[in-house]
């Protein structure tokens, strides 16, 4: 299953709209891709689905 475009902030915002399957694809980004892992080791990044062009 594709994921759709996502962003990951360092604050949250109110109101976070996010999906599992951008959740699991980011925590499996985190295992993988170590420049990945090191730009967020210590952080708490929050997931929020973009907008797409057209909704």
């Amino acid at each position: 299953m594709p994921t759709t475009p996502f962003t990951h902030q360092q604050t949250p915002i109110p109101s976070p709209v996010y999906s599992r399957i951008n959740v699991g694809n980011f925590m499996a980004r985190l295992l993988v891709e170590i420049e990945c892992r090191e730009q967020w080791k210590g952080q708490m990044p929050v997931l929020y689905n973009r907008a797409l062009k057209g909704s």
